[in-house]
């Protein structure tokens, strides 16, 4: 098992808390985005990265609100929908390991989970590798069919892809 790294992302007029598994040689890096009541620290989370660090991906595990906003969130609920802020993280977020010396050449894949498939869904713009870890809501919202005319692919094609 490969020790996750903590890290900071500094993004502006916030900081986020992260975890980063780099696996030697690796060629991606899987940005985890998680969904209401789930965060970096989630036992499916954590599975899901050491799983993608023994096949040679690295992930990024970050909480997208910082622990104020969550506990607000918590007893609000106000955020967890706030798609606009959500994808604006997380645009952030891919530019900041864009401009990170140790990440910027990796091919970037999102893994939106729950209420985390909105915000990735947002972002994209095509060809980037995607998985909507069985949100069946967001299945039904937007069908397998308009991911495809995206040019969005399955995360587990692109695993098998790379291991081929």
């Amino acid at each position: 098992m490969l020790e996750p790294q903590s890290r900071s992302i500094d993004l502006p007029g916030v900081e986020l808390s992260a975890d980063l598994r780099l696996p030697a040689r690796t060629q991606a890096l899987v940005i985890f985005v998680h969904g209401s009541g789930s965060g970096r620290t989630s036992p499916r989370n954590q599975y899901v990265a050491d799983f993608l660090a023994r096949r040679g991906l690295g992930s990024l595990l970050f909480d997208l609100l910082t622990e104020s906003e969550q506990r607000m969130d918590n007893l609000t609920g106000e955020l967890r929908f706030d798609i606009p802020l959500l994808a604006r993280r997380l645009i952030q977020v891919i530019d900041w390991a864009g401009r990170d010396p140790g990440l910027r050449a990796l091919r970037i894949g999102l893994f939106g989970a729950s209420t985390g498939a909105a915000p990735a869904a947002a972002t994209l713009r095509g060809g980037c590798p995607w998985w909507n870890s069985g949100a069946s809501h967001m299945n039904q919202a937007l069908p397998k069919k308009r991911w495809d005319r995206l040019g969005l692919v399955s995360i587990l094609d692109t695993i098998n892809g790379l291991s081929a």
